[in-house]
């Protein structure tokens, strides 16, 4: 009775592990081939033509509890610095996989959270990026970017979340130059079908501003044999997938094509396809009763714009009226008359023109700022504050638990902005890890932050 009492007791410590699905895969383009991460063999394995996964290097696992996985979830990959990154959305999870040191290790410091499953992730000057996603019932736009030195996702600064609407994987993509994301979105989920429009958006990176392009009609896709919007991003063609047929779109030049060169069976629908250096690849996989094979073919996306025909418009595009023209020209003008009188005075006192822009230092800390160096100017620098504790200084602790997160990841990187930018003092606040459970953090600050609020009078 004993050994059986073990057997089971083993059986239910170590079934979380061994049932792990979470899925280290992704397609070779250099190889034309799938690999993947073995979780439970630690193997890094490639698949064959006949669908055998053959072993290619002996991994070392570093940092990773396996039980922190979901049992069912599609890592994204992403080549960075001749490496391997991986993102789990929905976990926060971020893993490294070197290739010469033949590891892989988990990076990140965050636990599970839940807000951005299915969410849109991309890699942009050496840092990776997520917009939008899924989780607690809504669909988000937020966007937030992983930093190294603090091992956690933070909030990027975005005072223009306008308008409303949710981002995921399926319905926008990151355009050839990197600044821009498109994105078709739905915001009358409410209307039939005849009636349904939905909008085309471009997102600027650099102002994080969003800009409407036009509307779409719901009977362009149906014609289509569309079932939704979804689409792949070829460069800056949206190829729709749902199902894939050949159909794509060119925004700038507003049109949409369908494919009719020789390869007919290049966009089917069992195929799933990959972009890179200005190549498509359609990876197609068929099972018979011996093996299952992968059929790969690959096409230039210069072919694909060459063989095509246009079949109409994508989007009608957004008209400012005249009146609108003509307030925005009125406000305008009397900003340049209000701004000639200063920059004259300055032109003419030999005062170079950026100091109209530009202060020793801003006269106001951020919203919260004032609370936060004042509890350690009384309290002293040794006196860190909770998680708990900064959430109810913000007065933000009635708010959603991740709300609340979202509220002092924002408060944080503000007041690190606000002393570099001011004082030249890196990581003023400090983030430290509780010893007894390291998923928690407390918050300090540095005595210089605090010796600068008080020489300049900011507290």
């Amino acid at each position: 009775m004993s050994k059986l009492c073990i057997k089971f007791t083993f059986l239910l410590c170590f079934t979380p592990i061994l049932a792990s699905s979470t899925n280290f895969e992704w397609f070779n383009t250099k190889s034309k081939e799938y690999e993947r991460i073995n979780i439970n063999t630690r193997v890094w394995e490639r698949k064959n033509y006949k669908g055998v996964w053959l072993k290619i290097e002996k991994l070392t696992f570093s940092n990773i509890n396996l039980r922190d996985m979901p049992k069912s979830c599609m890592s994204r990959k992403f080549n960075f610095s001749g490496k391997y990154l991986f993102s789990v959305p929905g976990t926060s999870q971020v893993y490294i996989l070197d290739k010469k040191s033949k590891s892989f290790t988990r990076i990140d410091e965050t636990f599970y959270r839940g807000y951005n499953f299915n969410a849109l992730q991309f890699i942009r000057n050496d840092t990776i990026f997520s917009l939008g996603g899924n989780g607690f019932w809504l669909t988000n736009n937020i966007l937030t970017f992983f930093d190294f030195q603090t091992k956690e996702w933070s909030l990027v600064g975005n005072e223009h979340v306008k308008p409303l609407f949710g981002i995921t994987s399926e319905n926008a993509g990151l355009m050839k130059n990197k600044n821009e994301i498109i994105s078709i979105v739905n915001t009358e989920e409410h209307l039939s079908n005849s009636s349904k429009l939905f909008e085309l958006y471009l997102f600027n990176l650099n102002t994080r501003r969003w800009l409407k392009k036009g509307n779409i009609n719901h009977s362009v896709f149906e014609n289509l044999g569309l079932d939704s919007y979804n689409f792949i991003l070829l460069d800056d063609l949206l190829l729709f997938n749902d199902p894939l047929q050949g159909y794509f779109a060119d925004p700038q030049k507003n049109e949409i094509f369908k494919y009719t060169g020789t390869k007919k069976n290049f966009f089917n629908s069992n195929s799933k396809i990959y972009c890179e250096n200005g190549w498509a690849y359609s990876v197609t996989q068929k099972n018979s009763k011996q093996f299952e094979s992968t059929i790969t073919d690959s096409l230039k996306l210069e072919d694909i714009k060459k063989n095509a025909v246009s079949i109409g418009k994508l989007y009608n595009s957004v008209q400012t009226g005249n009146s609108e023209l003509f307030i925005y020209s009125i406000i305008g003008l009397i900003a340049v008359i209000i701004l000639l009188k200063p920059l004259w005075r300055f032109y003419n006192s030999d005062i170079r023109l950026n100091k109209l822009f530009t202060q020793k230092y801003q006269k106001k800390l951020p919203k919260g700022g004032r609370l936060f160096i004042m509890h350690f100017k009384e309290n002293g620098l040794e006196n860190y504050l909770t998680t708990d504790e900064l959430s109810n200084l913000l007065n933000i602790n009635k708010k959603a638990y991740d709300t609340q997160r979202q509220y002092r990841s924002h408060f944080i990187c503000t007041m690190n902005d606000f002393f570099l930018e001011n004082a030249e003092i890196k990581s003023a606040i400090l983030r430290i890890s509780l010893e007894d459970d390291k998923r928690f953090i407390k918050y300090g600050l540095k005595q210089e932050a605090i010796e600068f609020a008080l020489k300049n009078n900011l507290i």
